[in-house]
């Protein structure tokens, strides 16, 4: 038995070699066929304290309700958004979700530190901006969700529950990037995120962190956080990576 054992543990050790090895192989490959543009590989070598001094802080919004990190006009953080928002880049996702951690936790003082000193079960609840399922389902994934979970990944505290549940978007709007006017793009969202009936007694009372990619007017935000409020949210902070 122990034999049988050893054996196993040993061709597991080996399989595990050879996936390493194989997509080392395809890494290399990739790289030939389809070779990284200068500002992703800067990115994937920056940590995210360095990111912080490369990239410009956005210093306000055009929504008195949301908040941004970072400007998007920095050609870094334009190839930071369209590695996670067109080809779901989970290394971009981390190096994000570490400065987006770290705003949170300030955006949320108070709270965070009742939970951490009083080892409270009132979770801080993190939300992704949902997309449609038309949407989702062409696209593959969701940036906000891979955001959300790397955040996740981070809260060794255990501050914050991933809550991707707690809204859907119920109306395939079209891309608010099409759309200049500000007026338009809030009619363009009014209406398309509902939270589902059986979770809305979940959400009463309740803190709520509403995350994004990018922000222009804050429409798209400014409208999740509206409609989670009217079922009773007790507080929702928004906030996007870019402005």
């Amino acid at each position: 038995m122990k034999l049988r054992i050893i054996q196993y543990t040993d061709a597991v050790k080996y399989t595990t070699k050879l996936l390493k090895h194989a997509r080392g192989i395809y890494d290399f490959v990739l790289e030939i066929v389809f070779p990284k543009s200068l500002e992703l590989k800067a990115l994937e070598i920056l940590s995210p304290d360095q990111l912080l001094t490369k990239v410009e802080r956005c210093i306000g919004t055009d929504s008195p309700v949301v908040e941004a990190i970072f400007q998007y006009r920095t050609p870094l953080m334009r190839e930071a958004i369209w590695q996670l928002k067109y080809h779901g880049n989970r290394k971009i996702a981390t190096l994000l979700a570490e400065s987006m951690y770290e705003e949170i936790i300030t955006l949320v003082g108070e709270d965070f530190e009742n939970n951490s000193q009083n080892n409270s079960t009132q979770k801080i609840f993190l939300l992704p901006i949902p997309l449609s399922k038309k949407r989702q389902k062409e696209r593959g994934f969701n940036q906000g969700e891979l955001l959300a979970r790397a955040i996740i990944k981070i809260d060794t505290a255990n501050i914050f529950t991933f809550a991707p549940n707690f809204l859907e978007k119920i109306k395939d709007t079209p891309s608010q990037t099409s759309i200049s006017d500000r007026q338009k793009r809030i009619k363009n969202v009014r209406g398309c995120f509902q939270v589902p009936e059986e979770i809305r007694s979940t959400v009463f009372g309740k803190t709520i962190i509403l995350i994004d990619d990018v922000t222009t007017t804050g429409s798209t935000l400014e409208e999740g956080r509206r409609a989670l409020l009217s079922v009773g949210a007790g507080k929702v902070v928004c906030l996007a990576v870019a402005h």
